[in-house]
């Protein structure tokens, strides 16, 4: 049998949270996509700063860690790693298919980002900013959200676009940015 106050706590528990994802407008649903996809996001910007595409594994799928993989090992041919931060993040809208294994999120993103030299770290271009309206893809592995794929696409960018590859490198498959950029967009 529960005891009053436990009665009461469990309650109180239930209408707070009410409370808040009413007040949010949003569902115990959109709101673990937005984390996940929040949690991507820095661990994407880790990944690509360290360089190191293993760190994405839980919050990626196999494919999207093997688009990243290519990414990075691309930039270290060119001996560089990109750098960047995320200044504004602006959820648009969450979509979960009915059987709760595919979701959809879109965010607004506004980002400033510049390379290093793989070895020594400094600074090999100047620092640039970029906007993005991206739609994040996400199914479910093993009972949670990854990203699966990103589709993405630049709204602004402040300075000029980021420095075009060499003569005769090719970029990964599926690489239409022109350029090395973050959020995915590479």
């Amino acid at each position: 049998m529960m005891s009053e106050s436990w009665r009461r706590t469990t309650m109180l528990f239930a209408a707070v949270l009410f409370l808040v994802l009413g007040l949010t407008g949003c569902t115990r649903g959109e709101v673990e996509l937005k984390n996940t996809v929040s949690a991507y996001i820095q661990m994407l910007t880790e990944s690509l700063a360290k360089p190191d595409a293993a760190k994405m594994k839980f919050f990626a799928s196999q494919a999207e860690i093997a688009r990243i993989d290519s990414y990075i090992l691309f930039m270290l041919k060119e001996k560089k790693v990109l750098n960047s931060t995320m200044q504004k993040l602006d959820f648009r809208g969450v979509e979960i298919d009915k059987d709760q294994t595919k979701a959809t999120v879109t965010a607004y993103e506004e980002w400033t980002y510049h390379y290093v030299d793989e070895k020594s770290r400094q600074p090999i271009s100047k620092e640039e900013a970029i906007a993005y309206n991206n739609v994040y893809h996400l199914i479910k592995d093993q009972g949670h959200w990854v990203v699966d794929k990103i589709d993405s696409n630049e709204t602004q960018s402040t300075t000029t676009p980021a420095p075009a590859e060499p003569a005769g490198a090719k970029p990964p498959a599926g690489d239409n940015s022109g350029g090395i950029r973050p959020s995915g967009k590479f």
